[in-house]
């Protein structure tokens, strides 16, 4: 079942991957999140048996090599002052995507949703954004991530107390009705995750009355 309620294809498709990758004309998920609805001993049997036929069919994570690659093709080497700044952050980035790939790879799983773009009403104000990344954990809860690039890490406290969390809190239950059980912003140059736990509903409401009078003071000039 897709985002929409609606059944979307078939779970004993061959197909599946290609249809949970479909996109719209806007180029986002056309169904992303999804719910399985079936009995979990014949997930395991179906990915067996077609991971037996095709065993790219169970996703693995890109190889270090593929990444870097990525890391290559994307490059963009301008705003250096000069080849030995250029070359510096290059194997700065190099050094942050190696890191990355260690701790990540073992555990690689598609997104639920990615770069996804909001706009949502918080009590008559306008409010966009993206988030960067959500997950859907073990348990069948979801986990919103932020990437971070900054050299200075907080502490757990401005985490628990992120606006910007707490907004990509309520974007997630406005437009898909999802309470996010983790908040998480992840620093890439240090390789650390922060986590806190998804907003309580006390703290939503604090968030929308925040909103509001942030908009009436820009509103009076403020």
């Amino acid at each position: 079942m897709n985002r929409h309620g609606e059944r979307f294809v078939s779970e004993g498709s061959a197909a599946l991957g290609s249809a949970l990758d479909e996109r719209g004309d806007d180029g986002k998920p056309r169904h992303l999140p999804v719910w399985r609805i079936f009995d979990a001993r014949y997930t395991h049997k179906l990915s067996k048996m077609y991971s037996d036929k095709d065993p790219g069919f169970v996703r693995s994570a890109p190889t270090l090599e593929e990444l870097l690659a990525m890391l290559d093709r994307n490059w963009i080497p301008d705003g250096y002052t000069d080849a030995k700044h250029e070359a510096r952050n290059r194997s700065h980035a190099v050094e942050i995507l190696t890191r990355f790939h260690r701790d990540n790879a073992a555990s690689y799983a598609l997104p639920a949703a990615l770069e996804e773009r909001f706009e949502i009403d918080v009590d008559g104000v306008r409010v966009s954004g993206q988030i960067d990344r959500m997950d859907r954990l073990p348990d069948g809860g979801y986990e919103i991530i932020d990437y971070k690039t900054s050299r200075r890490l907080p502490d757990l406290a401005t985490v628990e107390e992120s606006l910007q969390l707490s907004m990509y809190h309520l974007a997630a239950r406005e437009k898909w009705g999802i309470d996010p059980e983790r908040l998480t912003l992840y620093f890439v140059v240090h390789g650390q995750p922060m986590s806190t736990p998804g907003r309580t509903d006390a703290q939503i409401d604090a968030v929308r009355r925040h909103v509001v009078t942030i908009a009436e003071r820009i509103d009076a000039g403020r």
